[in-house]
């Protein structure tokens, strides 16, 4: 069971990993639809949207560091931090972050097939729902902002539209100077108003000719940009939907997990030993480890003191045996006189007869 423990810890970090790219991901792309700059997701549903979405990047990412902590303490029992209180809040927000992310996933799976449909055949839905009405507002003022603007091609619609949309909209060709750009005067000079000759037109667009506004000739290309922006994003809600489905069920496993009973605790759920016997029995162990470590520590000093002294002795005798055989090779002619003194003293003892004892009478 240890180790099947042990696997399924090691599966709930990786996903809680996984989270975290996905906090990291899911922020990045907020802060992008936030700051403006990708057409047309500047409006206010859409800094909703976005702002949504950077909140449950915050959650998720202090989910992620719950369930760490969580896995950490899995089998401490005690504690402001214990390991089966943070897993139980850690699976409170993985159900609530799975039905968010379902509802979230089912909104944007709709929204996708109705963009489907509409670029699969544009004419068959003349009409726009609420979606689109958004998008028309917002798309249509922030072209007319860039077209009558000072400095047009520092535009980030203008500059949008130059790769995407007719060349009836096109900047080269719709650029306004003087007291048209001033009074921002959309009107064509050619009249009747032509969507094939003339420009996007301010007043016909105010005055409900959809056929003169900007969205109105850009809408495929609008609708196709919001479809491949919002394909990760479902992609994303879904792989997070399905990974908070099965870290709720190995939540479950490590909640459930019992470590073996050391023989301690076994004692006291037998009612042969109580808690304060258990803490007199560990402080007496404490004291004797104390006890012995400070012995062990004695015994190597005095170990280290007797190796010392036995090396700076055999240092003594080795360097009293270098001075004799020094002291030796240097008076040569010293010992050789001794060694034949002592030849003559041996052979004068050889030459004086023996004492011999008389015979016995």
């Amino acid at each position: 069971m240890s180790r099947l423990n042990a696997t399924i810890k090691m599966v709930v970090m990786l996903g809680n990993i996984f989270f975290l790219f996905a906090s990291a991901a899911f922020s990045i792309g907020a802060g992008l639809v936030l700051s403006g700059k990708f057409l047309p997701l500047k409006y206010d549903e859409a800094t909703n949207a976005a702002v949504a979405i950077l909140m449950v990047s915050v959650f998720v990412l202090f989910c992620t560091f719950s369930g760490c902590c969580g896995t950490i303490n899995q089998v401490k029992r005690s504690g402001l931090c214990a390991g089966r209180r943070v897993l139980s809040f850690y699976q409170l927000m993985l159900l609530f972050l799975l039905l968010y992310s379902i509802k979230q996933s089912i909104t944007l799976k709709n929204r996708e097939k109705s963009i489907d449909l509409v670029l699969s055949d544009p004419s068959r839905f003349p009409r726009y729902d609420k979606f689109e009405r958004d998008i028309s507002r917002h798309f249509d003022s922030a072209y007319f902002e860039g077209i009558c603007s000072e400095r047009p091609y520092e535009s980030w619609v203008v500059e949008w539209l130059d790769d995407h949309c007719p060349e009836t909209m096109h900047q080269r060709k719709c650029y306004l100077n003087g007291k048209k750009r001033y009074l921002c005067d959309t009107t064509c000079d050619y009249t009747p108003w032509r969507p094939d000759i003339c420009c996007p037109s301010r007043e016909l667009c105010d005055s409900n000719v959809p056929e003169s506004c900007p969205y109105y000739q850009c809408r495929f290309a609008v609708l196709t940009e919001i479809r491949w922006w919002m394909r990760p994003f479902t992609v994303g809600i879904q792989f997070v939907a399905w990974l908070a489905g099965i870290m709720i069920v190995l939540t479950c496993l490590l909640i459930c997990y019992n470590p073996r009973d050391d023989l301690e605790h076994e004692l006291i759920k037998t009612g042969v030993m109580t808690e304060d016997d258990i803490e007199q029995i560990k402080e007496s162990r404490r004291k004797s480890q104390e006890k012995l470590s400070l012995i062990s520590k004695r015994g190597s000093n005095r170990t280290s003191m007797i190796s010392r002294q036995s090396d700076m002795s055999s240092h003594q005798e080795g360097t009293r045996r270098s001075s004799i055989k020094s002291r030796v090779s240097e008076t040569p002619s010293r010992h050789g006189s001794t060694n034949s003194l002592y030849s003559k003293r041996k052979g004068s003892r050889a030459r004086v007869s023996p004492v011999t004892t008389p015979p016995d009478v």
